[in-house]
């Protein structure tokens, strides 16, 4: 139970034990105090048959005080919350104000969430100078009532399921991290310690847990985060000889021998707690939770970027994500757009409950937003992972006693966008045999921002996930095959993933490449900020194949007088050769040519055939 805490140490009738005393014998006049020692040795059942032996004349305050702490305990509030009713009529001159608190945690745990907002308000209103922690915690509760009785009025879709014996023990099961093709699964394991566990997708089941022999220490290991393509692991260690603060960040890389030894993260650690890393799909953005200075409480979410072989200074997400409370379990789905995390702060609940927030731009987050009842329930919650499609979602809870793992289907109103894992495969035009090392680079051309840059590997593959209702320009590059470049429409709704085979020419045959994602403004020469990345990655092709020059050829459609669309496209062309000059290609190299709306592809009666006409082209020639 979550509110309990209010009640040890706090209460007229604290919560250790005293002393020992026997079980109740069956006397007329029990006195009080023995129910008192029964209640503090721990023993609920034996407190309540102690008081019943006390006679109906004797039944005062101080009685049903009691038997409501007991009933309390026992989670029986509804019962507890009668006990402390008689208890606050007993009380006429108000001597005993904090009645109100236990009076208001037994209608919170009934989910009386407006009469128990009522209830704490009154003690503070009785209290002039009430402990800070007691008036802070009270304040929460209050600020939370409204909140947390209309999202129990509106409950989601919510059917848990738990993992199999696989994956659930005796022990607490807690964090969940998966690779995007949902068949590497990590957790964390706590029997005596915290440690990393690892299971695998067959045969249609996930196999039984195995630890991580490499990462796990007698000392504390968990909270991991694994890439999308399950090659980059990061995970917590506490208490590490070479550790810099009480917790650390480490991480691992994917060999073809297995995970290599784990090493600090560089530029992310400090001297305080840092931890609950989550990775972004490509595993170059990092949010995690971290006591250092410079936050908005006692554990903040912070986000760092891999730029330039290396992790930039972490930065703080505002005040909007972070409170004077405490922010841990981050998650940020595949749409790197939607960032679930836990927070005792904001309202809920009643303790940890767990939050979405969306990126409206940069470093900018919208309002959190309660996941809502009965995700959120009065247990403590930990992280969520959910899926890269939004449909399914996975999360720990403690509601049987014990931490295990449950899987969901996500509700509507809090599913994040759907991303679908595109796979791509590189291959040789001729030989179809598999092409490694090759450069792919994939542009949004809706938000105008590269999303992904990645290298096929031995068998020609790379994957990454995207995201439905967006334009994509895709770049593929590799020596002495030259460039291909295409777009990739996506519908909203999404399913399925997609697979798509790329077959690249050598540089010898001389093909003419089309550059779909170079783009002007309408009817001018000026290049849109949304050919950056391509001809980028054009420029870098030619500064490290110095023997290659290309031919350039720009092209429109038959809009216009044909003079005017001659001179537009040879300016066109120009813009472009200007633009790899500017990146240090050599303009010899470059022969620009306008060649106006004379070599059409298609028909220029339709306005797919004009678009497809309109183009940039190039052909690369080897000089060897």
């Amino acid at each position: 139970m979550r509110m309990i805490w209010l009640i040890c140490g706090i209460l007229l009738y604290g919560c250790g034990a005293s002393q020992q005393v026997g079980r109740v014998e069956k006397s007329p006049d029990i006195p009080l105090a023995k129910c008192l020692a029964l209640f503090q040795e721990g023993d609920w059942n034996e407190t309540l048959k102690c008081l019943d032996l006390i006679k109906e004349s004797a039944r005062d305050q101080s009685y049903f005080d009691l038997k409501g702490s007991t009933l309390l305990r026992q989670d029986k509030p509804r019962r507890a919350s009668e006990a402390f009713e008689k208890a606050l009529e007993r009380d006429t001159t108000r001597q005993n104000p904090y009645l109100y608190v236990k009076w208001g945690e037994s209608l919170w745990q009934n989910h009386e969430f407006l009469e128990a907002g009522k209830a704490m308000g009154t003690y503070l209103d009785l209290v002039a100078n009430p402990k800070p922690e007691i008036k802070n915690r009270l304040a929460y509760f209050i600020r939370s009532a409204t909140v947390a009785d209309s999202l129990y009025r509106v409950p989601r879709q919510f059917y848990p399921n738990p993992f199999s014996a696989a994956i659930n023990t005796d022990n607490h099961e807690l964090g969940i991290s998966m690779t995007y093709d949902r068949r590497n699964l990590i957790i964390t394991r706590r029997a005596d310690q915290e440690d990393l566990y690892e299971s695998q997708w067959r045969q249609g089941q996930w196999q039984p847990a195995r630890p991580m022999d490499i990462f796990n220490t007698p000392d504390n290991e968990g909270a991991a985060a694994i890439s999308g393509d399950g090659h980059l692991l990061v995970f917590t260690a506490c208490n590490r000889p070479q550790g810099v603060g009480s917790c650390d960040l480490y991480f691992s890389r994917l060999s073809d021998t297995g995970w290599t030894s784990p090493s600090l993260m560089p530029d992310i650690n400090t001297r305080h707690w840092d931890s609950q890393p989550t990775l972004s799909p490509d595993g170059r953005v990092i949010v995690f939770s971290s006591e250092r200075p410079g936050g908005y409480g006692g554990r903040d979410l912070w986000l760092s970027v891999w730029r330039e072989n290396r992790w930039i200074q972490p930065i703080n997400l505002g005040p909007k994500i972070n409170s004077p409370g405490n922010e841990e379990n981050p998650f940020l789905h595949a749409d790197e757009y939607t960032l679930y995390f836990t927070s005792d702060y904001w309202p809920g609940f009643g303790g940890r409950d767990l939050f979405m927030a969306h990126r409206l731009h940069g470093n900018q987050w919208s309002k959190p937003v309660n996941l809502g009842y009965p995700i959120n329930s009065l247990q403590n919650e930990e992280g969520v992972f959910i899926e890269s499609s939004g449909q399914t979602g996975y999360f720990s809870s403690a509601r049987n006693g014990q931490f295990d793992l449950y899987s969901f289907e996500v509700d509507r109103a809090i599913q994040p966008r759907p991303a679908l894992l595109y796979k791509m495969i590189v291959v040789d035009s001729a030989t179809l045999n598999p092409l490694q090392g090759f450069s792919v680079q994939v542009y949004d051309k809706t938000q105008n921002e590269l999303v992904r840059s990645s290298v096929t590997d031995s068998e020609g593959h790379t994957a990454f996930l995207i995201s439905g209702n967006r334009t994509y320009g895709i770049t593929v590059s590799g020596k002495d095959y030259g460039i291909y470049s295409y777009k990739k429409i996506l519908e909203q709704k999404i399913n399925q993933d997609i697979t798509d085979t790329i077959q690249m020419a050598p540089v010898q045959d001389e093909r003419t490449i089309i550059l779909e994602n170079v783009h002007f403004r309408s009817g001018e020469s000026q290049l849109l900020e949304s050919s950056d990345v391509e001809l980028n990655e054009l420029a870098d092709y030619l500064l490290k194949n110095r023997k290659l020059t290309i031919m350039l050829w720009g092209h429109t459609d038959s809009v216009g007088q044909a003079s005017d669309n001659q001179i537009l496209s040879q300016e066109r062309a120009e813009a472009v050769k200007s633009f790899l000059v500017r990146k240090g290609v050599a303009p010899g190299r470059i022969e620009a040519r306008g060649m106006g709306e004379s070599q059409p592809l298609t028909t220029n009666e339709t306005v797919e055939g004009r678009q497809r006409n309109r183009r940039t082209e190039i052909r690369i020639i080897t000089n060897e």
